[in-house]
């Protein structure tokens, strides 16, 4: 037989891990692949060698000189995507 309880809610705790880590830039946030994807081809292949979607990541110098880009153009891709 059941007895009368509380109600029975499981408990969530909410970390902000993105904030506390110092390493946090290496995950993302969300579906950035995909997203990349939709707005283009070249951005996505961007997202792919950073995070090592396609192989070992790839520092933004080494991005830039497989595009035959800027590191800085490389740069602003990942930061205003990202």
């Amino acid at each position: 037989p059941l007895r009368a309880a509380a109600k029975f809610k499981p408990i969530e705790i909410l970390c902000p891990f993105h904030g506390i880590v110092p390493w946090s830039f290496l995950i993302p946030t969300g579906n950035v692949h995909s997203n990349a994807l939709q707005q283009s081809s070249e951005l996505g292949e961007v997202v792919e060698l950073r995070y090592g979607w396609i192989g070992p990541p790839l520092t933004i110098e080494e991005i830039a000189h497989r595009l035959n880009r800027s590191p800085l153009w490389v740069a602003r891709q990942l930061h205003t995507y990202v």
